[in-house]
């Protein structure tokens, strides 16, 4: 009997936890990621069940189907990076407990790229042409319970020019199943803002749809929990309402929370609101928010307000690639680029010129990274592959933008689009007539501001403007004749936003705030400005009082927008490799408080020079530069770039002089130095006390390859990324920049060969391969983890050189 009581007592205690765990999680949702088939081609979709399984690949998700092509000039373009354009078929096959049968069951997909057509069980679901949103399906009435399953997804993206840098191609975004109640909370389906901040307290507004897709009406108890950034419940409320049967609801509730922490780029506290359905005492469906409790105000003489203090938004432009790994969304790719670029003292970043993956945005809220979100390029029919109107979709695109969205706290304005053709007073003949660009974008971007304001009227809304004024004057054609540029109205659509966000122009800023001082700015675009009529470096042009946001073109390197024989774009914060270039040194003295100094040696040939100087348009360049101390030259050119008082510059620990940075009002200075083997320093001071250093070592002959890992480990979740760096190291460690090799590689254990770059922006190796030749000593190594937990055994070998070889765990 003691036994029996104890057993019972145990299964009371079990069936009480399974109960508690039921409560605490009622949605299930499922990782959709891995497991995949893939196949390129244009098969019909009844022709599948032809194929053998030997004719799949297996993938797993996200993935980019085109970035392991191969370059050509003939069949592809500079906009693609001179990769493929293509097609192909996904196939997942699955089962689902018959226990499922009476639940809604929606299968999401956050982005493919381009042209989606699904199918379960050979029905077809529907057809999506924007490739950067996402969308979902119910596939509750045709799947097969207890039975095998087929999901099929087919892309086409073999139109060209449907975007103007790389795009990838597939399912590169992530897949889920979520499984609910016929009573539910929709994807998207609660909106949180916080009206009233304070240190005391703080209202959270919420408002919460409700779905009863059952055949009869049902009373609803809908209770919300505010959850602090420890975890700690800190509010509730409780609402009910009968809803009846097709019925969407939508429920309203303000909860005050005290004592806040508010979300900031330095301390970024997010709070989660859990809301919980119940029918009526039954719980039948929960849905977890996170949020950040922040105050965001913009005014013409302050610029940007967060929580009160002044901040200015500073940071770079960002398409969605990742380098090597193409348009595959990938959360740690991510979040080494956001790391990256705050170390150099960006705390934003704009999202150019579309829907990004919504890790992305997860991640921005983590870090405390600003976003300038924004939703298209040009207003044309790319983004549908010239199928149907741009005005026939922007509608629906934009609400599902805004919806997506509209909780991050990271995102602090919207963008409508990005040097739009109605600017110009331009139209699309094949949709249009040529009334549609009369009023200069005016009419459509009214619509779309008041669009916005309906859906989110938290946040102000602004568009992307080409640098011309109005009557797109632009300043380049009046360079003879600047005063009629100076005395020009700002263009059309200026006046009809919440902000300006206008690219390349911040030099009017401050005279067309004086002329309509209720204009407020944020420039959009910027560049170095080298070689191009009087201007100064970007940074340098603006009211830092009165500015919201100034923005870098671009942030980091991306693949696309190039000219043969360049693979990527070539002027940004970090190159394709993540490594900082000469502009992003000048950025980060203008971004960083933190003291710094750095080295640049000029190239006085090569292709990099060579390139430099058959360009027309250097705006967006710097100086050829590299920072190694390897030349054969008697004199070099060596830039120090700081944002200290001074920089020292000395070569084997003799003084080369000083220059006092206060006085050029630049942070950068040129120093012409006779050469000699050994070391180059500089030394910056701040009130005479040295706050940097930085040093370039002659290499010697290479003996080694090094491996350096940015982890120790990996996560075995199919997901996660390890960046190794591999360089050719003298003797003494030091990388040798000018006896480059072939490095091939193996990956072997619980970790796949995900992609391989250098700096060289003309090679024509491909982005994935088990090998890469070195650039100025060095290159890079991405490996993906498996779903099992091992080693991951990772070998480099070169000509002359003793093979080395690096172990991560995968765990």
């Amino acid at each position: 009997m003691r036994t029996l009581c104890i057993l019972s007592g145990l299964l009371i205690s079990f069936l009480l936890q399974l109960t508690v765990m039921a409560e605490s999680r009622i949605r299930e949702v499922q990782n959709f990621n891995f497991d995949w088939q893939f196949i390129q081609g244009n098969q019909r979709p009844d022709s599948l069940d032809q194929l053998e399984d030997s004719d799949w690949i297996k993938v797993q998700l996200p993935h980019d189907a085109a970035i392991s092509g191969k370059f050509s000039r003939d069949n592809s373009t500079g906009a693609n990076g001179w990769l493929p354009y293509g097609q192909g078929w996904y196939r997942k096959q699955f089962t689902l407990d018959q226990g499922y049968s009476d639940k809604k069951i929606f299968v999401q997909f956050d982005g493919v790229y381009r042209d989606a057509e699904v199918y379960i069980n050979g029905i077809h679901l529907g057809r999506h042409l924007n490739g950067y949103l996402g969308f979902e399906h119910d596939i509750s009435q045709y799947l097969k319970f207890g039975r095998h399953n087929i999901l099929l997804v087919h892309y086409d993206n073999s139109t060209k020019d449907t975007s103007r840098w790389y795009t990838g191609e597939g399912i590169y975004r992530d897949v889920r199943l979520v499984i609910t109640d016929q009573l539910h909370i929709p994807q998207y389906g609660t909106y949180l803002t916080t009206p009233v901040v304070s240190s005391e307290q703080a209202l959270v507004r919420i408002q919460t749809c409700v779905v009863n897709d059952y055949d009869k009406g049902k009373r609803v108890r809908l209770v919300t929990e505010i959850y602090d950034p420890n975890g700690k419940k800190v509010s509730e409320a409780v609402a009910a309402a009968p809803i009846r049967s097709g019925e969407n609801f939508e429920f309203t509730q303000e909860i005050e929370v005290p004592s806040p922490q508010r979300w900031s780029c330095e301390q970024p506290y997010l709070y989660r609101a859990v809301t919980k359905i119940y029918d009526g005492e039954k719980p039948v469906d929960d849905y977890e928010t996170v949020f950040g409790i922040r105050e965001i105000r913009m005014t013409p003489d302050q610029g940007l307000l967060l929580n009160g203090e002044k901040v200015i938004a500073k940071g770079g432009d960002m398409h969605h690639d990742l380098g090597c790994l193409g348009s595959a969304a990938l959360e740690k790719g991510y979040e080494r680029k956001l790391l990256l670029l705050k170390s150099m003292g960006c705390n934003s970043i704009r999202l150019s010129h579309n829907p990004h993956a919504p890790v992305l945005l997860d991640l921005a809220d983590q870090l405390g990274i600003l976003v300038f979100n924004e939703v298209y390029d040009k207003w044309t029919s790319q983004y549908y592959g010239g199928l149907e109107s741009f005005e026939d979709n922007w509608p629906e695109d934009l609400t599902t933008f805004i919806k997506r969205d509209r909780n991050h706290p990271s995102v602090y304005i919207w963008s409508m689009g990005n040097e739009v053709y109605k600017q110009s007073g331009k139209h699309e003949p094949k949709f249009e007539t040529p009334e549609a660009g009369a009023d200069y974008g005016v009419g459509l971007f009214k619509r779309m501001v008041e669009l916005t304001h309906t859906l989110d009227p938290s946040r102000k809304v602004t568009v992307g403007l080409f640098p011309a004024r109005e009557k797109f004057m632009v300043e380049w054609e009046h360079w003879n004749d600047y005063q009629t540029f100076i005395d020009s109205n700002p263009a059309e659509m200026a006046f009809y936003g919440d902000v300006v966000s206008w690219n390349y122009t911040e030099n009017m800023f401050a005279l067309d705030h004086k002329r309509f001082p209720q204009l407020m700015f944020i420039a959009s675009e910027s560049s170095t400005n080298l070689n191009f009529g009087t201007r100064k470096l970007s940074w340098l042009e603006l009211d830092l009082a009165k500015v919201i946001g100034h923005y870098y073109w671009t942030a980091t390197d991306y693949l696309g927008e190039s000219r043969w024989p360049s693979k990527v774009w070539g002027r940004a914060f970090f190159d394709i490799t993540d490594t900082l270039t000469p502009i992003g040194s000048l950025y980060q003295s203008f971004y960083d408080d933190t003291p710094m100094v750095h080295l640049w040696v000029y190239e006085q040939t090569g292709p990099l020079k060579e390139w430099f100087d058959k360009m027309d348009n250097k705006r967006w360049n710097w100086y050829p530069m590299s920072q190694h101390w390897n030349w054969e030259n008697p004199l070099v050119t060596v830039q120090t770039i700081t944002n200290a008082d001074e920089v020292e510059l000395l070569l084997n620990g003799q003084s080369l002089g000083t220059r006092d940075l206060t006085i050029i009002q630049q942070p950068y200075c040129d120093w012409q130095v006779s050469y000699q083997k050994g070391a180059l320093k500089a030394v910056a001071r701040n009130n005479g006390k040295i706050v940097a250093e930085q040093i370039l070592t002659t290499a010697s002959d290479p003996v080694a390859i090094k491996l350096e890992s940015d982890v120790n480990s990996l996560k075995a979740n199919g997901l996660d990324l390890a960046y190794i760096a591999v360089s050719l190291i003298d003797k003494n460690g030091v990388m040798v920049p000018n006896a480059d090799r072939l490095v091939t590689f193996s990956v072997e254990g619980e970790g796949i060969l995900a992609g391989v770059a250098n700096s060289d922006i003309f090679s024509d190796e491909p982005w994935v391969a088990s090998q890469k030749t070195t650039f100025q000593g060095k290159c890079l190594l991405v490996v993906r983890s498996t779903r099992n937990q091992g080693k991951v055994t990772i070998k480099a070998v070169a000509d002359s050189l003793p093979d080395q070889t690096l172990e991560l765990k995968c765990k």
